[in-house]
Formats: structure tokens, C-alpha cells, sequence
């Protein structure tokens, strides 16, 4: 079927209400869970007990590499990681290396992948499929881990061992690991077997890095890779099950018409100024997405697990536009592909 002909089909069983400039930008912003704005929560009718027994669940992925520091990087992670009660925590391993003076003259720390994931029922890690394929980029390094929060508040390094469904063929973008131990850790969150509604309440939490972002219009903190919460709505949730195949500035790249799902992408991508790796099935939100949020968990208003966080529709992640909206693959494949 041609490619204008599925877009037609794919808006038309959508049917989104177009969304004002306004409305978009109040979804701008990542707030810390345990104090999010003032009427958000009601706005968007989300107990704040549900943002506080998933949130345990939530964690950065680590891609087990290494990356280099000069002195005067360190200086500056120094500064604006270690010396912030709210990112320190979870950064504390790299914090403690420099604290002790072991990067004056540059020095090797474990590398973060600027990505998030989220423990599931089972002892599962789950993640999106390009934070997983970050990590074999050094051949020598130690496996992938995963740094979470345990029961005594305090963040614990966690190997990750591969399953059959941490690099598959499937076209979808995630990725799922194991835990190699659960003990003390949140028991992992359930994923939502309907698929998301047009419309539907949603927040979102990850590890956003906001040192990018330009412009902004919300009244949000800068974030050094704490844990944040974004909220929003479900606004085109992919009933037809089609492709992302990328996106054209020719059909509006900050525009839910500029997004190109295709039954298949063969053959659909030289024809994209802004090609991506297929996607199967996902959906979009009008929650905030940027740096660090890769990987990381869509809940609906009762704290199940409905989407992982993959990519924006846009070129560039660091700021927030009218009409730029993140993209999630729906949840439910990942409970397809867990190992049994």
C-alpha cells in the first residue's frame, strides 16, 4: 500500500484532536517524584501514592565500558554531579573515585549510557533495544549492570545477565535482562496487557541530562541524571500495529503528520530525510523525553508499566516544541518476549 494512503488509513483510525501549542508546553518539564508541581497530579488524576510504589522499580542502565575524564571534566562533574544532593545518590561509585583526588590528571570511570530501565515482575530488567547495543563497543569491559535504589534507600550496582530476548530479531526496540539478584530491591512492576487509549492520563520516569536543552518554558530545576517524572497524554496510540520508520520535515517534523509508519520500512527509509531503525508498533505521548531517557517506563494512572521510552519525534532531543512528542513501544511485547 502506498506510503500516503497507510498515513491517511493510520490517522483516520486515530482520530487525535489537535492539540494546541499551550496545552503541549504545560506537559514540558521533569520534576522529582516524591515533589511534583503543585495540581499536576490532580490535573492529570494520578495518586501520588502510585508515583511513589513504582518509582522503586526505576533505574539507570550502566553499559559496562568505560569512558575518559580530563581534569577538567572532572572538575565539572565534580561540581554539578557530586556536589547535588539529588544526583550524587545515584552517582555516588564515580563521586567517591574523584572525591579522593584519582582524576587530577584525567582518569578512567565506569561509563554511564545515559539510559534508563525498569525492574519487572520476574527479576527483569527491562531497556530499549540501542542502550543494549551501546555496550559492546569495548571489547575488554565488564558486563552491563544496572544501578538501583534498595529498601534502605541507598543505590547498589547490579549485574545484568543476558537473555534470549536481550539482542533478538524481533523489530522491536527493546531489550530484557535478568537480575542477578533481587533481594532487597523493588519486586518489579506488572505491564498493562490492553494497549494504550487516545487520550489516556501517563507519567513517565527516567534519568534526564537537561546541560543540552536551549530554551525552556516550564519552571522545572536543571537535572544531572537524578530521577525525574514527566506527565502527559496519550496522543496517537497506533492502533493499526504499523512501523515507525522515521520522520519528513515534507509532512511537518514537528508534527504528528510528519511521523512515517509503513507496514514495513524496506525500502521507505532512503526516501526519509530523518530515517530511524524500524520500530515496531510503538505509540506517542506528549510527556517530555530527552537526554538520559532512553529505555526508561510509561505508567498509567495505576502504575502499570504500558510503553518504554525509545526516541522523540524530532531531530534533536534537547529542547521541548509545540508539537514535539515522545516515542514508546507498547509494553505488552515486552511481556511477550520475557523469557519463560
Amino acid at each position: 500500500m502506498p506510503m500516503i494512503a497507510l498515513r491517511a488509513l493510520f490517522l483516520a483510525a486515530c482520530a487525535a484532536p489537535a492539540l494546541s501549542a499551550a496545552a503541549e508546553i504545560t506537559n514540558e518539564g521533569f520534576y522529582p517524584p516524591d515533589a511534583p508541581p503543585a495540581g499536576r497530579l490532580e490535573q492529570f488524576m494520578i495518586d501520588g501514592h502510585t508515583l511513589s510504589n513504582v518509582r522503586g522499580a526505576v533505574g539507570v542502565y550502566l553499559t559496562g565500558g568505560f569512558a575518559a575524564l580530563d581534569a577538567r571534566q572532572a572538575e565539572e562533574y565534580k561540581e554539578n554531579v557530586c556536589g547535588s544532593p539529588e544526583a550524587r545518590p545515584w552517582r555516588r561509585h564515580l563521586c567517591e573515585i574523584i572525591d579522593q583526588g584519582h582524576c587530577k590528571d584525567g582518569c578512567y570511570l565506569p561509563r554511564f549510557s545515559g539510559c534508563t530501565g525498569t525492574i519487572v515482575e520476574g527479576g527483569y530488567f527491562v531497556t530499549a533495544m540501542h542502550c543494549s547495543d551501546s555496550r559492546i563497543k569495548q571489547r575488554d569491559a565488564p558486563g552491563p549492570a544496572a544501578l538501583l535504589m534498595n529498601a534502605e534507600g541507598k543505590t547498589e550496582l547490579v549485574r545484568l545477565l543476558p537473555t534470549a530476548a536481550t539482542r533478538h530479531r524481533e523489530p522491536y526496540e527493546l531489550s530484557i535482562y535478568k537480575l542477578e539478584r533481587t533481594d532487597g530491591f523493588h519486586p518489579g512492576v506488572k505491564i498493562r496487557q490492553e494497549p494504550p487509549r487516545l487520550e489516556e492520563a501517563v507519567f513517565g520516569i527516567g534519568f534526564p541530562w537537561l546541560g543540552k536543552r536551549k530554551n525552556r518554558a516550564a519552571d522545572y530545576a536543571e537535572t544531572n541524571g537524578e530521577p525525574r517524572v514527566t506527565f502527559g497524554r496519550v496522543v496517537l496510540h497506533n492502533p493499526l500495529g504499523l512501523a515507525y520508520c522515521g520522520f519528513s520535515n515534507d509532512v511537518g517534523k514537528a508534527k504528528p503528520e510528519g511521523w512515517i509508519l509503513e507496514e514495513d520500512c524496506t525500502g521507505v527509509h532512503d526516501q526519509l530525510p530523518y530515517p530511524s531503525r524500524e520500530q515496531r508498533d510503538p505509540f506517542l505521548t506528549d510527556t517530555d523525553m530527552t537526554y538520559g531517557m532512553s529505555g526508561s517506563p510509561l505508567f498509567d494512572r495505576d502504575g502499570l508499566m504500558i510503553g518504554i521510552g525509545t526516541t522523540i519525534l524530532d531531530s534533536d532531543p534537547g529542547d521541548y516544541k509545540p508539537g514535539k512528542h515522545a516515542v514508546y513501544i507498547k509494553a505488552v511485547h515486552a511481556a511477550r518476549l520475557m523469557p519463560k
